[in-house]
C-alpha cells in the first residue's frame, strides 16, 4: 500500500511512501470525484506537477491530516501505478478494506459551498463513492474550499434520504451483511462509473467479493460478480430484479440498474418457500429449488422467491418462468418485470430445479389470487 506523507516537501510535491501490510501506519484516506488531470502516481516523480490546479487537492487533504495529526493519507489518484494491470487489480480488490481500516474518511465534494447543497453533489452519484461511504467508521464531508460540512453521523438522515441507505447501516458498516442483496444492489442503482466494468468492480467489497479484473469484457463484469455472490450466498433477492431492456433475457441481471426499485425486498425464513437445498454452478447455469406455480398459460408459471417488501411481508415475489418443452425439464425467465403474489397457504411443493445460463426473455408481473401449485418434478431451467 502506498501512502502520501503529509509533510511539506521543500523540493518538490509530496513523498510517496510504500509500506508492507504489516507496517501500515495510521492515515486518512481520500473520497472525491475525479476532475482533469488529476495527480497521477507518476506525476508525483515531477517536480512541476505543483504548479497544476489538480494538486491543490492533495495539499488540502494533506493540510488537513496534518492539523489532526496524521503523517499520512492516501488519495487514489496518486497512490496506484495505474500503468500496472496487476497494481491496479490488487488496489481495487483492497479498496473496500482501505476505507474500512482509514482513521478517518474526508469526502471532498468539490460542488458544494453549503450543507443544504450536499444531496445534489455529484459524489452521491459516482460508483466508488458508495464503498467510500458506508466502509469507513468516520467520514467528514468538506465543501469546494475545504471548510468542514459535517459527518457521516450529524448529516446521516440528508444521506439516507439521498442514498436510500438505512441510518443503522451507515451508522455501523458492521451491519452492511444484514441488507438483502437486492437492497446493497438498489444503493448502487443509477451510478455512473467511467467504465462499463467498474459498475461490477465498485461493488466487490460491498459483497465480500475479490475476483481479478478484466477491462474489456463489459458486461459481462456484472454478470461475473453475481455468479461469484451466489458461490458465497443463497440470498435469492439477486434474483429480485426487473429491466426495461426487452433484449435481455436470464436469471442473473443485466446491470445493476435492474435492481432500482429493489432496495426495500427482504428475505423471509417462511418454510412454506424456504428450500433448504444447496445452489451449484455448473458450465449451463446455476442449479436451485423453488416453489412453483403454473398460471395455465401453455407452460408460464412463477418461481416463487422467498422474499418479500420490508413493509408487505404478507406476499412473496416470484419471477415468471416459461417451461420451453411443457415437459415440466427446461425452463427459461419469461418478459421483464416481477410479480409479487397473495400470501398464500397450501401444501408445499418440493420446488423446482433447475440449470440456468444465458436465457431469450425477461419476467412480467401480475397478481392471481387463487395460485395452482404444480406437482413437483425437476426440471432444467435456461434463466
Amino acid at each position: 500500500m502506498r501512502l502520501v506523507n503529509t509533510r511539506e516537501n521543500l523540493l518538490g510535491p509530496f513523498t510517496v511512501h510504500q509500506f508492507k501490510d504489516e507496517d501500515i501506519p495510521q492515515y486518512a484516506i481520500l473520497s472525491h470525484t475525479w476532475d482533469d488531470e488529476e495527480v497521477t502516481f507518476q506525476d508525483m516523480q515531477n517536480a512541476n506537477v505543483v504548479n497544476r490546479k489538480s494538486y491543490r487537492k492533495i495539499q488540502a487533504c494533506c493540510s488537513v491530516a496534518r492539523a489532526q495529526g496524521l503523517d499520512y493519507v492516501w488519495i487514489d489518484t496518486c497512490c496506484i501505478d495505474k500503468t500496472s494491470s496487476a497494481e491496479l487489480s490488487e488496489a481495487i480488490n483492497s479498496m473496500y478494506r482501505w476505507y474500512q481500516e482509514a482513521f478517518i474518511c474526508y469526502a471532498y465534494l468539490a460542488d458544494v459551498d453549503t450543507p443544504t447543497e450536499i444531496s445534489g453533489s455529484r459524489w452521491f452519484e459516482r460508483g466508488f463513492t458508495l464503498q467510500e461511504l458506508i466502509a469507513p467508521s468516520t467520514v467528514v464531508f468538506y465543501n469546494r474550499t475545504w471548510n468542514e460540512l459535517g459527518s457521516k453521523e450529524t448529516l446521516q438522515n440528508i444521506i439516507s434520504k439521498r442514498t436510500n441507505i438505512p441510518i443503522e447501516i451507515l451508522a455501523d458498516a458492521d451491519r452492511v451483511d444484514d441488507a438483502s442483496v437486492a437492497q446493497r444492489m438498489s444503493w448502487a442503482a443509477n451510478r455512473k462509473t467511467s467504465r462499463l466494468e467498474d459498475e461490477a468492480y465498485c461493488l466487490m467489497g460491498l459483497f465480500g467479493i475479490n475476483m481479478p479484473l478484466l477491462y474489456g469484457e463489459g458486461k459481462a463484469a456484472f454478470i461475473r460478480l453475481q455468479e461469484e455472490i451466489i458461490k458465497m450466498s443463497d440470498d435469492h433477492s439477486i434474483f429480485a430484479w426487473k429491466t426495461k431492456n426487452p433484449g435481455h433475457g436470464g436469471l442473473l441481471a443485466p446491470s445493476v440498474d435492474a435492481f432500482s426499485d429493489s432496495g426495500n425486498i427482504v428475505l423471509t425464513h417462511d418454510p412454506l418457500v424456504t428450500s433448504k437445498t444447496a445452489w451449484t454452478t455448473t458450465n449451463k447455469g446455476i442449479h436451485l429449488e423453488l416453489s412453483f406455480i403454473g398460471i395455465g398459460h401453455g407452460g408460464l408459471g412463477l418461481g416463487i422467491l422467498p422474499c418479500t417488501r420490508r413493509d408487505d411481508r404478507n406476499r412473496f415475489f416470484a419471477i415468471y418462468l416459461q417451461d420451453q418443452s411443457l415437459t415440466m425439464e427446461r425452463f427459461e425467465r419469461s418478459r421483464i418485470q416481477m410479480h409479487m403474489t397473495p400470501h398464500w397457504r397450501a401444501t408445499q411443493t418440493m420446488g423446482w430445479s433447475g440449470l440456468t445460463s444465458g436465457c431469450e426473455r425477461q419476467p412480467t408481473s401480475a397478481t392471481y389470487n387463487r395460485p395452482l401449485l404444480q406437482r413437483p418434478r425437476t426440471v432444467t431451467s435456461k434463466s
